[in-house]
């Protein structure tokens, strides 16, 4: 990400943006066998293997930072972020002769992201240290939580040169996320950062009931 900031002694705020590479953990294998059982009841559809790989988007936001001693500081963000993940199928399909069938499935989520971090640099941000302000490292972790703005899923199946395409509303997520922040960055020049951030979801985004089929 890269951000500009605007800056006093004891506060300062700016804006970032930067892009994402999201992909969904955890259960997927369960939610991959789902999609099987689901195209492989219709007739003339079998052997499917899905593999599931990242959604690329952007994050947009706001910081507003409170300096907690020299070199720490608290930090909070309000962004706008999307995420989601893709899952691209391929089997057979059967009519006359046998063809290969590509089913891709694209989960499209966009959230309300509000983290609280603890942002450390590695040297003192002090005046009376003899260095101008900028190139200095820092780290960042801490909890944050998302909220959906709106998802859908779409669904593509190919056969050979027929495609067919549908878009709807996905109901089996859950309508917030929560996750776990780290990260680290430059302090570039005195008013722009660039960082690099990890998050590590802590809750499923897949409700029990589309998992479980209760």
């Amino acid at each position: 990400s890269i951000r500009g900031q605007s800056q006093n002694e004891r506060f300062n705020f700016g804006f970032y943006t930067n892009v994402t590479h999201s992909k969904w953990r955890g259960e997927m294998d369960k939610f991959c066998q789902s999609l099987t059982n689901d195209i492989e009841s219709l007739d003339n559809y079998s052997d499917f293997v899905y593999d599931v790989i990242p959604r690329v988007g952007a994050n947009i936001g706001f910081i507003f930072n409170i300096r907690l001693d020299k070199a720490i500081y608290a930090q909070t963000e309000l962004s706008y972020m999307m995420k989601g993940t893709t899952i691209n199928g391929e089997g057979t399909a059967e009519y006359s002769w046998y063809k290969t069938a590509f089913h891709d499935v694209y989960i499209k989520e966009n959230y309300i992201e509000i983290p609280l971090l603890l942002k450390i640099y590695v040297a003192s941000r002090e005046k009376e240290f003899n260095r101008p302000r900028g190139f200095n490292m820092y780290f960042i972790l801490g909890p944050s939580i998302g909220f959906v703005v709106n998802r859908d899923m779409e669904t593509i199946v190919q056969i050979g040169d027929e495609i067919s395409t549908e878009v709807h509303e996905f109901d089996g997520l859950t309508k917030t996320d929560l996750g776990l922040d780290l990260g680290a960055g430059f302090e570039i020049v005195k008013y722009l950062d660039l960082e690099f951030r990890y998050q590590k979801g802590l809750s499923s985004v897949i409700t029990d009931e589309y998992l479980h089929g209760s």
